[in-house]
């Protein structure tokens, strides 16, 4: 945030600072609100990523229409299905592709329960 600053100032350091700079990363989004002086008054921020919550959990069972306590019973004793594990829109794809190919809902519940 800092180097931001500094750079939005570059060309002119006497320059009035500018009334917001953005952070735009891969899992978050948040803009710094400045005052006149270039102080930090407010952080205003998105959708987080929820990674390692259990929410993708819960995201995925709701699309299959199914409860937490059934999605357990269904994952109990299935084959596991390999799914992503590199990050939950990759994951969700899988799940998304598997159950598109009819494979059981057990398998991808216990995949995304792994």
């Amino acid at each position: 945030m800092e180097f931001a600053l500094d750079f939005s100032r570059k060309n002119d350091p006497d320059a009035p600072a500018c009334p917001a700079i953005a952070s735009l990363g891969a899992e978050n989004f948040l803009v710094y609100i400045l005052n006149k002086d270039g102080t930090i008054t407010t952080v205003e921020t998105g959708n987080k990523c929820a990674s390692g919550t259990g929410e993708f959990f819960l995201q995925q069972i709701r699309r299959m229409d199914i409860s937490a306590d059934e999605a357990v019973k269904l994952a109990h004793g299935s084959e596991l299905f390999k799914v992503s594990g590199r990050c939950s829109v990759f994951c969700k794809s899988d799940c998304t592709h598997a159950l598109n190919k009819g494979t059981p809902i057990g398998r991808v519940t216990a995949g995304c329960a792994a």
